[in-house]
C-alpha cells in the first residue's frame, strides 16, 4: 500500500513538471512588456519636453538691414481671400426647399438664391389675407349703409317739412272767418258796433223823454250780448293762434329730435367705418410685412409656405453651407457672398522678419505659373500682431481686381518691395 501511494505521488509530480517552466516563461514576457511600455512612456515624455524646450529657445536676432534684405529675397506663399464678405442668415426656422445658385455663381442684388418652406408663416399669411378681406367687406358694407342712411334721412326731413306745412295749412284754414259762424271775430265786431250805435241813439232819445226806460234796458241788454260775443270771438282767435303756435313748435321739436337721432346713428356708423378702415389698414400692413419677410416681388408667385432668400449684395457665391432638405433655424447661415473688386492675399511671415513690414507697404502678388502668370500691385493691408504656434504672423496684402477674375482660394505668391 505504501509503495503504491509513493508511485502515485511520483506520477503526479512527473505530470506537472512541464507546466511550471511554461508559466514562468509567460510571466517573464509580461514583465518585459511592462518594462518596455514604461520605457516608451518615459521616452515620449522626454522627447516632448525636449521639443518644447527647443521651440521655446529665443529666435536668432536679425538687425533691420538683415530683415529687409531677407524679406526682399523671400517669396511668400499664401491664398487669395475676398476683402468683403457678406453672410445671409435664415430669418426664421424653415426647411430648405431648393437652392437656385451654385458656388462660384455671380449674383446681383435682389436675385433669388434659396427657397425655404415655412408652413407656420403660410398660416399667418392666410389668416392676414382672410382678416383683410373681412375688414374690406365690412368697410364696403358700412359705406353703403351710410350712403343709404343719408339718403333716407334727407327723404325723412323732406317728409317732415311737408307734414308740418300741411298741418299748418289745416290749422290756418280753420281760422278763416266765415260770415255765418257765430264765433267770427269780424261778425262779432260788426254786431257790437251796431249794438253800441243803437244803444247810444236810444240813450239820447231816453234823455229827451222820447223813449221809455224799459226800451233803453232792452237795447242795453243787446249791447251786453254783443260785447260778450266780441270778447268770446277774440278769446277763441287767441286760443286758436296759441294752438297753432304750439303745434308748430311741437312739429319743429319733433323734427329736430328726428334729425338728432339720425345724426347720432350716422356718427355711430361713421365710427364703425373708421374702426373698420383702421383694422383694414392694420391687416394690409401685416400682409406687406409678411410679403417683405417672404422676400416676394411684384409679379412673382410661389407655392404655399415658401420664402425667398435674395442676394443683398452684388458679388460671387463663395459658400453654400446648406443643402436641399435641411432643417434650419433662425440665424443659420445660408449663403456667403464675396465682392471681387478688391481681394486679399493672406501669407504667413516669419516673426524674425515682421518688423521689416509696415502698413501700406508695396508688394506684388503673382497668380498662376509660367506664361500664365498675372501680377497685381498690392499694399500691406493688415498685420496680425500675435504670431501663431509656428511663430508666423498672418499678413494681408490687398490689391484691386477690376476685371473681377475668379481668384478666391487660389494660391498666390507675394513679393514685398523694400526701399
Amino acid at each position: 500500500m505504501h509503495t503504491q501511494n509513493s508511485l502515485e505521488v511520483s506520477s503526479s509530480l512527473d505530470d506537472t513538471s512541464p507546466v511550471a517552466p511554461a508559466r514562468s516563461s509567460a510571466q517573464s514576457r509580461n514583465g518585459l512588456q511592462l518594462w518596455w511600455a514604461i520605457a516608451l512612456a518615459i521616452g515620449l515624455t522626454a522627447g516632448t519636453y525636449g521639443v518644447r524646450k527647443y521651440l521655446r529657445q529665443p529666435i536668432p536676432y536679425l538687425n533691420q538691414a538683415e530683415q529687409r534684405s531677407l524679406l526682399a529675397e523671400t517669396e511668400f506663399t499664401g491664398t487669395i481671400q475676398p476683402a468683403k464678405e457678406f453672410k445671409i442668415a435664415a430669418p426664421t426656422s424653415a426647411i430648405v426647399h431648393q437652392i437656385l445658385v451654385e458656388q462660384g455663381d455671380q449674383v446681383a442684388v435682389g436675385q433669388p438664391l434659396i427657397i425655404l418652406e415655412n408652413l407656420d408663416l403660410r398660416q399667418d399669411f392666410d389668416q392676414a389675407e382672410q382678416q383683410q378681406d373681412m375688414a374690406e367687406q365690412q368697410v364696403q358694407q358700412l359705406q353703403r349703409q351710410i350712403a343709404s342712411f343719408r339718403q333716407v334721412a334727407d327723404l325723412n326731413a323732406q317728409m317732415g317739412q311737408a307734414e308740418d306745412h300741411l298741418s299748418t295749412a289745416q290749422l290756418e284754414s280753420q281760422q278763416v272767418p266765415l260770415p255765418q259762424r257765430q264765433d267770427s271775430i269780424e261778425r262779432a265786431q260788426a254786431t257790437y258796433d251796431l249794438a253800441q250805435a243803437q244803444f247810444n241813439r236810444m240813450s239820447s232819445l231816453y234823455e229827451a223823454g222820447a223813449l221809455s226806460k224799459a226800451d233803453l234796458d232792452r237795447y242795453g241788454a243787446d249791447l251786453q250780448v254783443a260785447t260778450a260775443d266780441l270778447k268770446s270771438a277774440r278769446q277763441a282767435k287767441q286760443i286758436s293762434q296759441e294752438v297753432l303756435d304750439q303745434q308748430q313748435n311741437q312739429s319743429a321739436v319733433r323734427q329736430e329730435l328726428a334729425v338728432a337721432q339720425q345724426n347720432q346713428l350716422l356718427v355711430e356708423l361713421e365710427g364703425q367705418l373708421k374702426a373698420a378702415k383702421l383694422q383694414y389698414d392694420q391687416w394690409t400692413s401685416r400682409l406687406a410685412k409678411l410679403e417683405q419677410q417672404w422676400g416676394r416681388y411684384a409679379g412673382e408667385t410661389y407655392e404655399a409656405g415658401q420664402m425667398i432668400i435674395r442676394a443683398t449684395e452684388t458679388g460671387v457665391i463663395i459658400n453654400l453651407p446648406t443643402t436641399a432638405g435641411d432643417q434650419i433655424f433662425a440665424g443659420t447661415s445660408l449663403v456667403e457672398i464675396a465682392q471681387l473688386d478688391v481681394l486679399n492675399a493672406v501669407v504667413p511671415v516669419d516673426a524674425r522678419l515682421i518688423n521689416a513690414l509696415r502698413l501700406n507697404q508695396k508688394a506684388v502678388v503673382d497668380l498662376g505659373a509660367g506664361a500664365q502668370v498675372h501680377s497685381f500691385e498690392a499694399k500691406v493691408f493688415s498685420i496680425q500682431p500675435i504670431p501663431g504656434e509656428d511663430l508666423a504672423h498672418q499678413v494681408k496684402v490687398q490689391f484691386q481686381n477690376p476685371d473681377h477674375y475668379l481668384l478666391v482660394k487660389q494660391p498666390a505668391k507675394v513679393h514685398f518691395v523694400t526701399e
